[in-house]
């Protein structure tokens, strides 16, 4: 749905809501308070039965005209002023309506400073009005004054509250922020049909409604990429043979959305444009343009290119002839006709429609030079929209470069990425939840692998390192940039001026949000309950996005929050010391790039294409994470393989080099670097030869100079629970139980600190007591959920059904980590979940990051029992001898491969699934005698014997299980 399209049902409903809202005057009044209401009620009468809204106007003009002169003292002149707004608005004069409704609202207030909600519909109408001219903000800031309203008097009628609702969501839809607009979509809905079924055909008023609110919610699926959900229920509203032609069109175009023309073409042939008479209205010519616009989308998925810019210029031609220039439905015949002409490969033609739907976008850029791009974004009307055309007028460049070889074509091209993503940093600020910004940041980092070709190109053409370094920071750019953004609001928050009721608030919203996801993930028994909890999600996202926008009010929050400017190469050097090099990885479609990054020296390459990288990841992942008990390692020649991909073309660089931290992407998330082998002859895996960390970006390096270690004792809670050989549960819960992990109890003993085995380690006692420690231990079960990584969890031990065992994702989300040094995840799958472009993996792991943990260390793959003991055991004595947390892992690893007598255990299968990423800085000063440190944990029998062990065989380690 376009914005055009938007604005089809908003006068279906206009005049309905009306009724009622006049007022009757005072019993008594003087003649000319008299005749005003005489006018007024015949205007009314005028307008609503017999719909001739000339006449009316002008009665209601001459009411108001009856108060020139006279100090306004009762409320027909508030009704005249209303009755006005309404007719300018049903006739498309948007800013005399404004005018109009809000001399009605300062009248009322006038007459009756006590009135109660009687602003509340004019402004919500203001609102539309705002929209409808494309003043976003000022649409925003009357529906904020109508919501004071609303919180204030909460009985409102219910179809103003509907209206309310629906038009925030139309508001949201048009800033891009799909998922919130969905949220007041379906708020709506539930108000006009509490028990969530259609209403009867007979009640022709409320099924209107239905239909079109519910469009609505097909509409902002469709632009989730739910594109089967929108079809189907679309296809459920065709029936009611309402708003047919903006149905027809709406599925149409989630079949375009799916690559199925055919199926598109089918439903647009149903559209009845021949029933729209000549001289439309706003409406029929919205309806008209989507048509047109939509068909030749067709026909250009089709190749039949003719065809298409026939019906783009059909589209073009009405919009200049009944709307303003300024719109997005002429956009989108002027981007159609770039992309006819682009796909015949003519450039210029195309860069010249591109720059035309730019201008059509945005209120006051009218250059039709290819090389300006328009940067005042407070100025554009569909900012997605506009990202997109800007995307392919980046690309267009590109393929223009191809044919002239003009350095500033492939300069532009540069250029015009750099200002779609700038514009993509700026409709994020508008966007007031996770869940929309991880939708944008993965709709948005497709288009960053041109934007680095282009500057690996202007590289190879003119030898100037700063497009290797403009290259960087693009790949850097959209990296973990709702992970980052998310810890540095937990540190801003801190600053003076910030309310601390509103943090009160988000906490309590945000932990019942989180509860509420817990009881729909686990209470699969009534449907009518699972209901209820996500209405409660929906309105406290709401709730929560209103308090997100009341921070913001504070400049100087305001300020630090959106403090994105670019990353530069000094800025990552600064936070290195001379042992370590940042490798951080991009993978496009085509290639993948390497930045390296040390001390005192800067590497951008091509290092292999994706093709070739891709077919040995997948060996290497199919031997890691599917492999079988008693059945022999297969992954170390994909292993090397990947190494001479992916770390052999950077061996100048690193070669002097001790530490290696990783910035991966996309798969390279799942592919644990120690397992890599440099040289399947010399039975060497990496590990061996460096010590590897992991981060999310090199925005969330920790400053070498700030890492500190504690002049305190170290605190560590370590919990297992199913650590007990033999626990006693009741039958009915067995089923629902995991596994015991016979190890699990030595290993937490071993570590030492508070220690809660069996029945003592429970979640409840865990978000107790997680705040007052340095470092959590959890050697238990877990499970990553690749389809809703919010329902990934943590298994701890249940006492009865009403206690939920399992720690969510989103409950980590909202525990208090900022002083946490260190969280040790020796369970399974904890690194694991889904994969998001951009931000990464969606993992419990990045759940504790993003409760502020500055250090994990966690899995990859499922754990075996026996050798996680042995890894983390030997992980925390290192840790207490003062080492580096990453450097206490990699030993601890090396200790487990010089343990085993058995090839088969040597594996990285058993060891690499443990991963550290975050702040490697010791946690415990290293100038503590050795002797304090066995003194205070009990040597277990079997770490003498690995021990004795160790000193009885090679140093070199056998690879070639």
């Amino acid at each position: 749905m376009s914005q055009c399209g938007l604005k089809i049902w908003s006068k279906c409903i206009l005049i309905t809501l009306l009724c009622g809202w006049v007022n009757n005057g005072f019993a008594q009044q003087p003649t000319y308070q008299q005749q005003a209401k005489q006018l007024c009620e015949q205007a009314y009468a005028l307008l609503f039965e017999q719909g001739n809204d000339s006449l009316a106007l002008q009665k209601y003009h001459a009411a108001k005209a009856i108060y020139t002169g006279k100090i306004p003292s009762d409320l027909n002149l508030v009704d005249a002023c209303f009755g006005l707004g309404i007719i300018y608005q049903m006739r498309g004069n948007y800013r005399q309506a404004i005018k109009n409704y809000q001399e009605s609202v300062a009248y009322e207030q006038n007459i009756n400073p006590q009135a109660d909600s009687s602003s509340f519909y004019p402004l919500v109408l203001i609102s539309e009005s705002y929209i409808h001219l494309n003043h976003y903000d000022s649409a925003y800031t009357a529906y904020e004054k109508a919501a004071r309203v609303l919180a204030k008097y909460p009985h409102i009628p219910s179809a103003y509250a509907m209206r309310f609702y629906n038009g925030l969501g139309s508001l949201y839809y048009l800033f891009g922020n799909y998922a919130q607009s969905t949220n007041y979509y379906e708020k709506v809905l539930k108000i006009l049909t509490p028990d969530g079924n259609a209403p009867p055909p007979a009640n022709t008023d409320q099924v209107t409604r239905y239909v079109m609110y519910s469009n609505n919610i097909a509409s902002a699926y469709r632009k989730l990429g739910l594109y089967q959900p929108a079809i189907n229920k679309i296809k459920g509203l065709i029936r009611y043979n309402i708003i047919s032609n903006l149905l027809y069109q709406n599925i149409a175009t989630a079949y375009l959305q799916l690559n199925k023309p055919d199926s598109a073409k089918t439903y647009l042939q149903k559209v009845k444009l021949k029933n729209i008479p000549d001289g439309a209205s706003l409406d029929a010519t919205a309806e008209e343009i989507d048509y047109y616009n939509s068909f030749g989308a067709v026909y250009l998925k089709t190749k039949n290119y003719s065809q298409a810019l026939k019906n783009y210029n059909q589209a073009q031609e009405i919009c200049l002839a009944r709307l303003n220039a300024k719109n997005d439905g002429l956009a989108m015949a002027f981007a159609g006709k770039g992309q006819v002409y682009a796909a015949q490969k003519q450039y210029l033609p195309a860069l010249k429609q591109y720059q035309g739907a730019l201008q059509a976008l945005h209120f006051t850029a009218n250059s039709t030079n290819i090389y300006q791009n328009p940067k005042d974004f407070r100025n554009v009307i569909a900012p997605l929209l506009y990202f997109e055309i800007l995307i392919s007028k980046a690309e267009a460049f590109r393929q223009y470069f191809a044919q002239t070889h003009h350095l500033t074509d492939l300069e532009a091209a540069l250029k015009t990425y750099q200002a779609a993503f700038e514009l993509a940093a700026h409709i994020r600020k508008g966007f007031d939840s996770d869940e929309a910004k991880l939708f944008l940041t993965n709709t948005v980092a497709p288009a960053y692998e041109e934007a680095i070709a282009t500057g690996f190109a202007l590289f190879n053409r003119t030898n100037q390192t700063r497009y290797l370094q403009v290259a960087f920071a693009l790949a850097e750019e959209n990296k973990a940039a709702v992970l980052a953004e998310s810890l540095r609001d937990l540190e801003i928050k801190k600053i003076p001026g910030i309310s601390q009721v509103l943090l009160r608030q988000e906490a309590n919203l945000k932990r019942s949000n989180a509860a509420l996801l817990v009881k729909l993930a686990e209470d699969t028994v009534s449907s009518a309950r699972r209901e209820m909890y996500r209405t409660y999600i929906r309105d406290n996202e709401i709730k929560l996005a209103k308090i997100y926008k009341d921070f913001e009010k504070n400049k100087r929050y305001y300020a630090l929050k959106y403090d994105t400017k670019p990353l530069n190469i000094s800025q990552v050097q600064a936070e290195l010391d001379g042992k370590t090099a940042v490798v951080e990885y991009f993978i496009g479609k085509k290639h993948l790039y390497a930045f390296v990054i040390s001390q005192d020296n800067f590497t951008a390459k091509i290092i292999s294409n994706t093709a070739d990288f891709t077919r040995n990841w997948q060996k290497l992942y199919a031997a890691l994470y599917q492999a079988k008990p008693g059945y022999r390692y297969q992954g170390n020649d994909a292993a090397h393989q990947l190494y001479q991909q992916l770390l052999a073309p950077l061996t100048p660089a690193i070669a002097q080099k001790e530490r290696l931290l990783i910035i991966p992407d996309k798969a390279l998330c799942y592919l644990p670097f120690e397992a890599l082998v440099p040289d399947v002859n010399n039975s060497r895996y990496l590990i061996q030869d460096y010590t590897v960390s992991y981060a999310y970006s090199a925005k969330l390096l920790h400053p070498v100079s700030r890492s500190s270690v504690n002049k305190r004792a170290v605190s560590v809670l370590a919990m297992a629970p199913f650590g007990e050989i033999s626990r006693q549960e009741n039958k009915t819960t067995r089923a629902n139980l995991l596994a015991p992990l016979l190890a699990s109890a030595g290993e937490v003993e071993n570590i030492g600190g508070q220690v809660y085995i069996g029945k003592a380690a429970t979640k409840e006692r865990l978000q107790q007591l997680v705040r007052k420690f340095d470092i959590v231990h959890l050697a238990t079960h877990a499970k990553a959920d690749n389809q809703d990584p919010l329902q990934s969890y943590i298994a701890f031990y249940q006492h009865n059904l009403q206690n939920s065992s399992r720690l969510y994702a989103s409950e980590i989300y909202n525990l208090p980590l900022s002083k946490l040094k260190l969280v040790v995840l020796s369970a399974c799958e904890t690194g694991n979940g889904k994969l998001i472009n951009g931000e990464g993996i969606m993992s419990l792991a990045r759940a504790f990051a993003y409760a502020g943990c500055a250090s994990i260390i966690t899995t990859l793959w499922q754990a075996e029992d026996n050798a996680t003991a042995f890894i983390t055991t030997r992980l925390h004595n290192y840790l207490k001898r003062g080492k580096p947390k990453d450097e206490a892992l990699r030993l601890a690893k090396l200790d487990y491969l010089q343990s085993q007598t058995n090839s088969r255990q040597q594996s990285p299968v058993y060891w690499a699934n443990f991963i550290f990423i975050g702040d490697e800085a010791p946690v415990y000063p290293d100038n503590i005698p050795l002797g304090w440190v066995f003194g205070t944990t009990a040597i277990s029998i079997l770490a003498i014997w690995l021990l004795y062990k160790r000193r009885q065989r090679s140093k070199r380690v056998v690879v070639n299980a």
